[in-house]
């Protein structure tokens, strides 16, 4: 598998997010479909969708800052910058 699949400009596309996203929206779709099959509130599976991919991102941010925490603590602002990774 190629870690890099292309690239849009500066923006890279790797493999690992991509498979990341693909397995987000085929649970998401499957649960939706399922909520709707048995008739138990497809809104709020929706929202409650929403908000796990939320704090999915910012945990995992959070757990890859603490992991390198010796060089976020010299480098505070590079915290903010997910788009560099990790």
């Amino acid at each position: 598998m190629h870690p890099l699949l292309f690239e849009i400009g500066p923006v890279a596309i790797r493999s690992y997010g991509v498979f990341v996203a693909v397995g987000f929206f085929t649970a998401f779709s499957l649960l939706y479909s399922e909520a709707k099959r048995k008739n138990c509130y497809p809104q709020k599976i929706l929202d409650l969708e929403l908000v796990i991919l939320v704090f999915g991102l910012l945990g995992a941010r959070a757990l890859h800052v603490l992991v390198n925490f010796d060089f976020y603590a010299k480098n505070i602002p590079e915290i903010f910058l997910i788009w560099r990774g990790g």
